[in-house]
């Protein structure tokens, strides 16, 4: 009977926030540039180019090897479509909650229990909030990552090692996950095959992506490698940034545990009573990632509502999964009776539920102001121009020979010579948010400089919207 609850919730998961996540896309209510990411690299691959980026010239893979989305090419030529990526991340997200469920009844054998503790990752903060997120390479791991956990359980090797494959090869750093299984394996005193394999498949295949295979490629996380950015206040270099934390722990332990990162931790754990994950040897799993975003200084990794959580939350519910039978035995030695799972679980549910406000937004579900006209500009731009809009319509804009951002272009790239590579500028004074800087500042240099102004004409202006058409 638990079974065909969980299959039910599962199915109400993937609809109802696959709808969600499509509805606050069409109210252009978020931002898109990270959808925009894929749906461009899946849209223009074809035989001269392999998932090419559409902020500059490279492919997705010299980002991360995002194998996997080799395989969703044939998929998404047969539906060419931001809302399939939508809905496909909700469904591979529900989807992970069935091996987490099938690992939880064969750990403590209560159905119910279990389905109580499947319905709390789903709720999990890390978790639930990815389902609103934009399009990331993060949240198509987790359903890989329970998998191999679960046959790793059982014992099963040869189907282990499959899941554990494809947890490498979603994105290179979750390989550093996948040989924690051997650190598991060893923990538990198992044969060396279970012990080493995961190490040497992990280890490998980290060390041939980052080392090899990106620099190879090109891209942008050539440079992240070969400088660690991500530990910059540590040192400017690999070697120097290892001097620093071998002979500056201080250093380490202030940045590890200053307030900001104890108040993230307190959100991360506080839904699995803070010390559950770690009352088993599963916990391992979860070091890499929990290490870098303690240890490191990129500010992103503490924000609960973006992508750097999910695949922790996962290995945390593993371990969670793993530790209750021993969370069981001890409550039996010391009071004589073991705790109730189910009331436990119920328990678990709440806290997350507690934990909405840390990524619920509930004003993206409601159309902006502006969307008749935003939807009208849409209509009327050719599909074969190449288009600079805000943030929110990138992804609209992704089927499009090119597109950007007015930000990327004159905040980041500083490359305003490179506004006559585009058809159409839109403009939307509505929008505030850090995209809004780029916007000023194109505004900015078409009062200074004329001969943009003679370059572009105005071809609609209506409820604070402006699109250019440049003249040709």
């Amino acid at each position: 009977m638990t079974d065909r609850i969980v299959l039910v919730i599962i199915g109400v998961f993937t609809v109802v926030f696959g709808a969600l996540a499509c509805l606050q896309f069409h109210n252009f209510s978020t931002e898109t540039n990270e959808i925009t990411y894929f749906s461009y690299a899946l849209s223009h691959t074809d035989a001269t180019h392999l998932l090419p980026l559409y902020f500059m010239k490279g492919s997705l893979l010299g980002a991360h090897p995002n194998i996997l989305f080799l395989l969703l090419l044939p998929i998404y030529k047969v539906m060419p479509s931001v809302e399939m990526l939508l809905i496909l991340q909700s469904l591979l997200l529900s989807a992970s909650a069935w091996p987490l469920y099938l690992l939880l009844r064969r750990k403590i054998n209560d159905g119910v229990a279990a389905l109580f503790f499947t319905v709390a990752y789903l709720s999990f903060p890390p978790v639930i909030s990815q389902y609103l997120n934009q399009i990331h390479d993060d949240q198509f791991a987790n359903l890989w990552l329970i998998l191999a956990a679960y046959y790793f359980v059982d014992g099963r090797f040869w189907r282990f090692l499959i899941p554990l494959a494809l947890v490498c090869l979603t994105k290179e750093y979750f390989s550093l996950t996948a040989a924690m299984f051997g650190l598991w394996a060893l923990l538990e005193h198992r044969s060396w095959k279970w012990v080493v394999t995961p190490v040497a498949v992990g280890i490998s295949y980290f060390v041939f992506a980052s080392k090899f295979f990106i620099p190879w490629v090109g891209g942008l996380s050539a440079k992240r490698y070969s400088t660690l950015e991500y530990l910059d206040v540590y040192g400017k270099s690999p070697g120097e940034i290892m001097k620093t934390m071998l002979t500056n722990p201080s250093l380490v332990f202030q940045t590890t545990f200053s307030p900001q990162k104890l108040q993230y931790l307190l959100k991360l754990l506080g839904p699995v009573c803070l010390l559950l994950p770690f009352l088993s040897a599963a916990a391992v799993l979860c070091l890499p990632n929990l290490a870098m975003n303690l240890v490191g200084t990129n500010s992103a990794f503490l924000v609960m509502p973006w992508h750097y959580g999910v695949f922790l939350g996962s290995a945390l519910f593993i371990a969670v999964a793993c530790s209750l039978t021993t969370l069981t035995r001890l409550t039996g030695r010391l009071f004589g009776k073991p705790v109730n799972l189910r009331i436990l679980g119920a328990v678990v549910i709440g806290l997350n539920l507690v934990g909405t406000t840390m990524w619920l937004d509930t004003s993206r579900f409601k159309p902006v102001p502006q969307q008749a006209i935003l939807r009208k500009v849409l209509e009327n731009i050719p599909k074969t121009a190449a288009v600079l809009c805000p943030s929110p319509m990138l992804a609209h804009f992704s089927h499009h020979r090119a597109v950007i951002s007015a930000y990327s272009l004159l905040v980041i790239d500083k490359k305003p010579e490179q506004l006559i590579d585009y058809d159409y500028i839109v403009l939307d004074g509505n929008w505030r948010n850090y995209e809004a800087i780029g916007q000023v500042q194109l505004v900015k240099l078409f009062n200074e400089d004329p001969q943009w102004q003679q370059r572009f004409r105005t071809v609609l202006q209506e409820n604070n919207v402006y699109v250019l058409e440049q003249v040709k």
